[in-house]
């Protein structure tokens, strides 16, 4: 038999179909995956806060900007702005461990990156003590921006060095700042 007739044979060949307890056993061995929807929490939280913002109507007595209703909606929306945030800077620093960084200070290679909680980075700077740097913007006290996210690249500066980070990947969708803090 030659290679011809060899594959004219397979091609004409049909193989069996598995039978369905094969395919019953093979699901049964991997975990099922569990659907995560936040539709039924979020209109509990809806409810909620609606039913509370009508509570606080009522017991207004004077509007303005002192009403319970005002307060309300301004903590409210605080709130969803911080959760927001986090969720930005959780993906920022998530991308960043993930793109295998590179750290340059002054053109010369650096240590590399360590990653603490709170989605603070430590970047070691020669002769320095660590600086912490974070993507983080709302109310932070002792930080300072010196620098931005572009792309693949962060650069900012600490105490005259040039701190330069290249990615595999990009950082964020959008340019971002960065703020520094040296650690005492």
């Amino acid at each position: 038999m030659n290679d011809t007739e060899l594959d004219g044979l397979l091609d004409s060949w049909q193989a069996p179909e598995p039978p369905p307890s094969l395919r019953a056993r093979l699901r049964a061995r991997f975990p099922r995956a569990e659907r995560r929807g936040f539709r039924r929490p979020l209109r509990w939280l809806l409810a909620a806060g609606v039913a509370t913002a009508i509570v606080a109507m009522a017991q207004s007595s004077a509007p303005g900007s002192d009403s319970p209703f005002v307060r309300l909606v301004t903590h409210v929306y605080e709130h969803i702005a911080e959760v927001i945030e986090t969720h930005r800077v959780a993906a920022m620093v998530s991308n960043l461990r993930q793109s295998e960084p590179k750290v340059y200070v002054d053109g010369a290679p650096a240590p590399p990156l360590e990653f603490g909680h709170a989605n603070v980075i430590s970047v070691q700077v020669p002769g320095e003590r660590p600086y912490r740097i974070t993507f983080w913007s709302r109310g932070l006290q002792g930080w300072s921006e010196t620098g931005s996210v572009h792309g693949n690249a962060i650069d900012f500066l600490a105490r005259g060095h040039r701190v330069h980070i290249q990615c595999k990947q990009p950082i964020a969708g959008s340019d971002s700042p960065v703020y520094v803090f040296q650690q005492p």
